[in-house]
């Protein structure tokens, strides 16, 4: 799981190097969609026909979104889609292992094996460029903090409130990516990408609901 969290991330990261911060979030966020899809693969829970609509809507509003008219890059696209594919990887074997666990050692244990393989990578290919001003270092070293805390939020909130809950919650993520790329990076998207940004949103959100409400129907 540590060797997921080292791949995912570096796609993540990478992708970043070719595409606005708004564009790479949101193909990430398709790993939402693959954990439905990989889930009703491997025998965990049913691809309903509603489910199955809110994918199509989904795919359809990220062809707004990424402007397939426009010149998107594509080493970028696939750099996230690969990120994607690794985090759902991520989820459904943490579903599996992390079942009525505490997560924090868990998650401990892939943290460390991940910063562990990223350290011998870079011993071994003798190249690790860090940021030589102030403003590089603290935004190198907050990266590093935010994201561990993020990772041991998510996998502790997962644990708490469930896997529905959890991936409802963070459909805030991609709305929060496009405002802070604007905000702090001046990264605006286009009006069409914008509406195709919000159906892909709304696409997740609903594709979440319904499996929610298939749930509730299931307990009673």
């Amino acid at each position: 799981m540590g060797g997921i969290v080292a791949l995912y991330s570096y796609c993540l990261m990478s992708a970043l190097l070719y595409l606005p911060v708004a564009l790479a979030v949101l193909t990430f966020y398709l790993y939402p969609i693959l954990t439905s899809l990989g889930s009703w693969a491997i025998g965990q829970e049913r691809l309903t026909f509603r489910i199955l609509v809110c994918l199509i809507t989904a795919f359809i509003g990220l062809g707004f979104a990424l402007d397939i008219g426009g010149n998107i890059n594509l080493v970028g696209i696939s750099l996230a889609i690969g990120a994607a594919v690794g985090f759902t990887v991520l989820l459904l074997v943490n579903n599996n292992l992390g079942d009525g666990q505490d997560s924090r050692p868990i998650s401990f244990h892939m943290m460390s094996s991940a910063t562990l393989l990223f350290i011998l990578i870079d011993m071994n290919t003798g190249v690790m460029p860090l940021p030589a001003s102030f403003e590089g270092i603290a935004a190198f070293i907050g990266s590093c903090v935010f994201f561990a805390f993020a990772m041991i939020g998510m996998f502790v909130g997962l644990a708490k409130i469930g896997a529905i809950r959890t991936s409802l919650l963070m459909n805030f993520e991609p709305v929060a990516s496009i405002v802070l790329g604007a905000l702090l990076l001046d990264q605006v998207l286009e009006p069409l990408q914008l509406v195709g940004a919000g159906v892909v949103i709304a696409a997740i959100l609903l594709a979440e609901l319904v499996k929610n409400s298939s749930e509730a129907n299931k307990n009673v």
